[in-house]
């Protein structure tokens, strides 16, 4: 199948998944990551999968998970964690290498998709301020 971010519009659930997870899986541990790799393909999907949703991300002060809590973690912090990883890339301080390469984004997306049942994410936060 063509991967190229136009097709990926038309992906199954399951197959955005497994496209997110292997893109960020390829990138855990490189050191310099391609800025095209995270803007142009894990973003959106991402973003297609809905996970990242509208909160107030600048005001939650809960700490970034540890592996060990991710499996703990329940969607709705999942979803937090990552809307705010993914808000606060738009800074450039360069917190979504730091988590891409360390493999913590891959293991919330992991452990989202095994929550979801690879489905979509439901839309969990109504907060929009």
């Amino acid at each position: 199948m063509d991967e190229t971010p136009k097709n990926r519009v038309n992906l199954s659930s399951e197959e955005r998944w497994e496209a997110l997870i292997s893109q960020l899986g390829s990138l855990r541990g490189k050191s310099k990551l391609n800025e095209d790799d995270l803007r142009v393909v894990v973003l959106p999907l991402v973003k297609r999968l809905n996970l990242v949703q509208r909160f107030d991300w600048q005001r939650w002060v809960e700490p970034f998970p540890t592996f060990e809590q991710v499996k703990d973690l329940d969607l709705k912090s999942i979803v937090m964690q990552v809307t705010r990883i993914c808000r606060m890339q738009r800074f450039g301080d360069g917190l979504i290498d730091m988590v891409v390469e360390c493999g913590i984004l891959l293991e919330l997306c992991i452990a989202a998709r095994e929550l979801t049942k690879g489905e979509l994410v439901p839309s969990l936060l109504t907060d929009a301020s």
